[in-house]
């Protein structure tokens, strides 16, 4: 990281880099043409935040929740009860413990991942997410240093 370089500047620059991106790039799909395409989930961490978030792409028609993470039994049953409860078909459990996620990752039918963990693991398994070729979604910041964002930045460009 070049020493004249803030937070402020770096804010600055990932802002307007992303509003560029998403306006010029046909890649990024923010409004998709086809309406019948889904776009296939993974969920890491389907406790009590996660199923906020699964909760949200199980009213979506154009989502589908392939699999989902979670050392957590109990929280994992309660994730799968509401899925039930929409009608959808149950996604796979990837439940042995805490890297057990990174199986999930290995999946080639999963477009993107939900990252509801606690926040200590936001940036192992979003840059697990990235380096499996899944674009995360990570529920609160992503990052804990200054450090963690060039990571990001670094692996989303090597990928």
């Amino acid at each position: 990281m070049p020493k004249d370089y803030n937070r402020r500047k770096f804010v600055k620059q990932v802002a307007i880099a992303g509003a560029v991106a998403g306006a010029v790039s046909p890649s990024i799909n923010l409004f998709a043409k086809n309406k019948s395409a889904k776009i296939r989930i993974g969920m890491i961490a389907v406790g009590l935040r996660g199923q906020t978030h699964l909760a949200e792409m199980l009213k979506r028609d154009d989502v589908e929740v392939i699999a989902m993470a979670d050392p957590d039994k109990k929280m994992m049953a309660d994730a799968q009860k509401m899925v039930k409860s929409y009608g959808k078909p149950a996604p796979i459990e990837f439940t042995n413990g805490d890297h057990d996620y990174k199986k999930l990752l290995e999946r080639n039918d999963i477009d993107a991942v939900i990252i509801s963990s606690p926040w200590e693991w936001h940036i192992i398994q979003a840059l697990d997410s990235i380096h499996a070729g899944k674009i995360p979604g990570v529920e609160v910041c992503g990052a804990i240093k200054l450090q963690d964002c060039f990571d990001i930045v670094e692996a989303s460009e090597k990928t």
